[in-house]
């Protein structure tokens, strides 16, 4: 009698959990969702500041200072309080346009 106490008590704390787990959640997204300036688009790939870095030869402090330096420079997108993603379109447009510089 005992164990099967203990085991209704358990399945009913594992639901009890499960839901507020599911409503934190749901809180987190759409806080972040706040945040976001812009939607993500379909087929549109997202490069962080290290592969921003890689793949234009720079370091990543230097692409914040170019961001911060070059009005040209193209201005990342905000995923969340502190996510920000550069659209690899308009890395690779504005490295063309450096380059026929």
């Amino acid at each position: 009698m005992r164990l099967a106490f203990f085991i209704y008590n358990y399945s009913v704390s594992l639901c009890f959990y499960r839901n507020q787990m599911k409503e934190i959640v749901m809180k987190i997204l759409i806080n972040a969702a706040a945040y976001a300036n812009t939607p993500p688009q379909p087929g549109q790939v997202y490069l962080s500041t290290s592969q921003v870095a890689l793949r234009l030869g720079l370091s990543r402090t230097t692409i914040w200072r170019r961001l911060k330096d070059d009005p040209t420079f193209p201005q990342p997108l905000k995923f969340g309080p502190v996510t920000r993603r550069w659209g690899l379109a308009s890395i690779e447009a504005w490295a063309n346009r450096d380059a026929n510089q």
